[in-house]
């Protein structure tokens, strides 16, 4: 027998021993070795190019939305956290000027247009009041002062207990919140263009505060005469 025959045989031989192994795992070989593979027809690759879109448009879309609102309650947090540092300074004995006998606070003044700047400060001549002005660049008084960016403001602040006031009816001028040891209970003092409200713990008033975004978004940081601060949505 000549080489091509043996060669010949062998092949039939191994394709009969072939077919009978995938006869019986119940498959048959492939008769071209890419017969089996698979690829996306045009339909299927445009349906999967509309899904994946959409899901990207979606995304974007509400990414502007969850980055704003972020931001607020970041500053409304900020303002939160700035009281309540203004407060940990009253019932300590931080020392300003060689003298820990002085309460503390955060000055916040008001505008139509809202509010962009507050000041934690140090009242050292005890007169209840904050002595500088709102870019602490007069006076020994102030101790920090802090921006609201990104358009955002405090859209409205108001108090209540013995008087309700806010700063939408046009009169008042700032707001101060003051805390002096050994008690944690807030202070509250409410300038307006004609009186001076002067707002003691056994009041039981609270200020409220509208941190707002340029899309109307809003937080609202509350601070009871009992020491409480928050934040919620308002």
């Amino acid at each position: 027998m000549s080489p091509l025959s043996r060669l010949k045989a062998r092949y039939r031989s191994f394709r009969c021993y072939s077919e009978e192994r995938f006869s019986r795992l119940g498959q048959r070989p492939s008769s071209s070795p890419s017969s089996g593979l698979k690829g996306f027809t045009l339909v299927e690759l445009g349906i999967s190019l509309t899904i994946v879109t959409l899901i990207t448009a979606v995304v974007l879309a509400n990414y502007g939305a969850f980055s704003s609102a972020t931001q607020l309650s970041n500053l409304a947090y900020d303002v939160a956290l700035s009281m309540r540092k203004a407060q940990a300074y009253g019932i300590s004995v931080r020392q300003v000027a060689g003298s820990a006998d002085f309460a503390y606070g955060l000055y916040i003044p008001t505008t139509a247009a809202g509010s962009t700047t507050y000041i934690l400060f140090a009242d050292l001549n005890k007169n209840s009041r904050y002595d500088g002005n709102d870019t602490c660049t007069s006076g020994s008084e102030c101790l920090e002062r802090y921006m609201l960016t990104r358009g955002i403001s405090i859209k409205e602040a108001c108090v209540s207990g013995p008087v309700s006031l806010c700063t939408s009816g046009g009169s008042i001028t700032s707001f101060t919140t003051l805390f002096k040891r050994p008690d944690p209970d807030a202070r509250f003092i409410v300038q307006t263009t004609t009186s001076v409200y002067d707002l003691n713990a056994a009041s039981g008033g609270e200020i409220y505060f509208r941190v707002e975004d340029p899309q109307g978004s809003s937080r609202a940081v509350r601070v009871l005469q009992s020491g409480q601060i928050s934040v919620t949505e308002s």
